[in-house]
């Protein structure tokens, strides 16, 4: 075994040397530690800034992922169309997602949160068929209409974020009914909603309800200028409105008969 003098220069200058290169490692990444975690809570902190800015600092379980849906209704028959893009904020999640669903002879379109939105559609499924087998007989679109407003005023505290269209026959007579997310609906002629709305439903109020034409003898269109004019408008919108786009699907719907088509939009 060796032995050290810890009197002799040589001995102590090796240990300081030694000590001082262990205090400067740990120095050393003491400063990356540091830096790592400043650059952690800077990143966070900025996350949390702009988490607030755009949920006002509130949490927010909805997400707004919008495209445009539009309900005419004339003389035989109802129009119902939407776009088929599905985006966040910035993103677009899918290019190919229906905003239309067939509840069994009725048609309800939605727009806002999708998941909402597909949620309604079967619990208003569900609830149509309960009513069915209950009273063995088949719901009218009256009755049905105000199933689904209860439905939705049943969430009124925690709404499902869904603005909804409501369409059938009766006696062969076309109806549409328009929500709100908390239920209260009314029956209408043409609706447009979700992204889109703002471009379109004035359109639809000077041609198809025949707003503001004085004097004016309104004629309804045939199915064919319909598809015409619901083509036209999806067109426009998808040119300015960047979450409206990719394809649209428009259901033309005849007592006892629906008819899908699907039609080209903006990629962009």
């Amino acid at each position: 075994m060796k032995l050290y003098n810890i009197y002799d220069e040589s001995f102590l200058k090796k240990k300081l040397e030694g000590l001082l290169t262990k205090m400067e490692i740990k120095k050393d990444l003491k400063i990356k530690e540091n830096i790592f975690l400043s650059n952690n809570i800077l990143q966070s902190s900025e996350e949390q800034e702009t988490l607030k800015e755009s949920s006002n600092g509130r949490f927010n379980p909805y997400e707004n992922n919008s495209g445009t849906t539009l309900c005419i209704k004339q003389s035989g028959y109802i129009i119902a169309a939407c776009d088929t893009r599905h985006s966040g904020e910035m993103n677009i999640n899918s290019r190919e997602m229906t905003k239309i669903y067939s509840i069994g002879d009725f048609i309800l379109t939605t727009t806002g949160f999708y998941a909402d939105s597909y949620e309604l559609s079967i619990r208003l499924k569900y609830q149509i068929n309960m009513y069915e087998v209950q009273h063995n007989k088949k719901i009218t679109i009256h009755s049905a209409a105000h199933l689904l407003c209860n439905i939705l005023y049943s969430k009124r505290f925690f709404p499902y974020f869904t603005f909804c269209c409501l369409c059938g026959f009766e006696n062969k007579i076309p109806y549409i009914y328009s929500y709100d997310p908390v239920g209260s609906y009314q029956e209408c002629s043409c609706r447009c909603n979700g992204s889109g709305a703002g471009m379109i439903q004035p359109l639809l109020d000077s041609l198809i309800s025949k707003k503001n034409w004085n004097n004016c003898t309104i004629q309804d269109l045939n199915d064919e200028d319909g598809l015409k004019l619901v083509q036209k408008a999806f067109e426009a919108a998808s040119e300015r409105d960047v979450k409206t786009g990719d394809f649209l699907e428009v259901y033309i719907i005849k007592e006892g008969e629906i008819q899908k088509s699907v039609f080209p939009l903006r990629k962009d």
